[in-house]
């Protein structure tokens, strides 16, 4: 089949439009350090990295973009870099941003994104294995100063970092966050801690997956879960505690719209359904149709706490 002039005038014109308008600056511009497809921008250790100027990296390419470009997502993935210094994006605009298995990274500066912070809605920082947020001989580059500027951010996972506890009010100041996924890391060390007042400040939170790891009931705050929002799913993954303290855990039963305790893989783990727990049984009603895998320890003549509270109720 023939396509009329006008047609094929059409698609020749769409093809050079796309052409003189690229996001992408010349790969020339970007070697060896980064490469742009589209709206996708990517930067990894694919060459042989030199110490890296990535100020005036970014400075320099951002002068080759079309103004008023936001890139779908940037990766930063396996680089050598120690520190994310201030301003090393401020004139490059992103939706989605993944911080991945940059092994030396130790800061994220604060004052790391310029345009960005209004155009930012999802953010996920994985298997940083040296991004411990601890010991840090300048406090301004607390990672959670850097994450409550985000006010547009929706999704956030933090996730396979040696990051060992959550700061009071971590994420006090996210009034857009939906979705939020942060785990205490695997490690040996005990010293992992839960803060103050978590979750305030998070208004449409919907789900909250908290790895537990293992944590002790003394390192966590007893208002923890204050202010949780009533829109929350949490999932209390990895969990390994076997009793639930009221002052802690009757804030996150009492307003989170459902609460699921998830165990590790294989694992024996449970409540010690006992009298500590009466005090959700004596809440059963509000409670029943809210928590889930709430199971009692093996070897327990109950298999979960709704079990416990139907001998509890029998007795009264």
């Amino acid at each position: 089949m023939k396509l009329r002039p006008t047609v094929l005038i059409l698609l020749l014109l769409c093809l050079y439009l796309k052409e003189a308008i690229s996001f992408c600056p010349a790969e020339t511009e970007l070697e060896p350090y980064c490469h742009c497809d589209d709206l996708d921008f990517i930067c990894n250790a694919k060459h042989e990295m030199q110490p890296w100027d990535i100020v005036g990296f970014f400075d320099k390419v951002s002068t080759l973009i079309p103004e008023d470009t936001v890139y779908d997502s940037f990766n930063l993935e396996a680089t050598t870099l120690k520190e994310i210094p201030a301003g090393a994006f401020k004139k490059i605009k992103f939706r989605n941003i993944t911080l991945y298995l940059n092994d030396e990274l130790e800061y994220i500066h604060p004052n790391v994104f310029g345009s960005t912070l209004e155009t930012l809605t999802i953010l996920h920082i994985e298997g940083n294995h040296g991004l411990t947020n601890e010991g840090l001989s300048d406090p301004t580059y607390n990672l959670f100063n850097f994450l409550n500027q985000l006010r547009n951010l929706e999704d956030l996972h933090i996730y396979d970092n040696p990051i060992q506890s959550l700061p009071d009010n971590a994420f006090g100041t996210l009034p857009s966050l939906t979705n939020l996924l942060f785990d205490l890391a695997a490690t040996n060390i005990t010293l992992k801690k839960l803060g103050s007042r978590l979750f305030s400040g998070l208004p449409k939170l919907q789900t909250l997956q908290l790895h537990f790891s293992d944590i002790l009931l003394e390192n966590i705050a007893k208002d923890a879960f204050e202010g949780i929002g009533k829109d929350a799913h949490v999932f209390l993954k990895d969990f390994k505690l076997t009793t639930l303290p009221e002052k802690i855990f009757k804030p996150l039963l009492d307003n989170a719209r459902r609460v699921s305790i998830q165990y590790p893989e294989n694992g024996n783990d449970g409540i010690a359904c006992n009298e500590e727990f009466d005090w959700i049984c004596k809440d059963m009603a509000e409670y029943q149709n809210r928590i889930e895998g709430f199971v009692c320890l093996k070897g327990s003549e109950f298999n979960d706490i709704f079990e416990y509270c139907e001998k509890v109720a029998s007795k009264n």
